[in-house]
């Protein structure tokens, strides 16, 4: 199209057009880049607060005692630091780890987290057995 306007002589035509189709790839690029922010964000403190319920079970449980210092260093940094990144997290430790240690050490707190679950849900389900059997 503005090939056709310049060769017809309508070059400022054919450059308010170009123009156009300038702005309106840079407001979809922003708009993409802001629709990734969020999701992210989103996500991020999603599973942050998925962290911070675990930890607190763990707590409630009595559990929390029993996790290796590591875990419950980074355990108590994410309490402390709800709305931090994992790098932000990474950096608090002390001394400092990786982005990739924190993350490990709170698949494990989740894992110890989903152990404990099964032995409650597991003891909850023989609770009535057991009930039945004294009668």
């Amino acid at each position: 199209m503005e090939d056709f306007l310049t060769t017809i002589g309508a070059s400022g035509a054919a450059l308010t057009i170009m123009n156009v189709k300038i702005m309106k790839d840079i407001r979809n690029a922003q708009n993409r880049r802001s629709n990734c922010d969020a999701a992210n964000i989103f996500k991020m403190t999603g599973k942050a607060q998925e962290h911070i319920r675990m930890i607190k079970a763990l707590m409630s449980a009595g559990v929390f005692e029993l996790l290796c210092e590591e875990l419950q260093t980074t355990a108590t940094i994410r309490l402390e630091h709800p709305e931090s990144s994992l790098i932000e997290l990474a950096k608090l430790h002390d001394p400092p780890i990786t982005k990739s240690g924190v993350n490990h050490r709170l698949k494990k707190i989740a894992e110890q987290y989903e152990k404990c679950t099964a032995k409650i849900e597991h003891h909850a389900a023989q609770a009535p057995e057991q009930g039945a059997l004294e009668e």
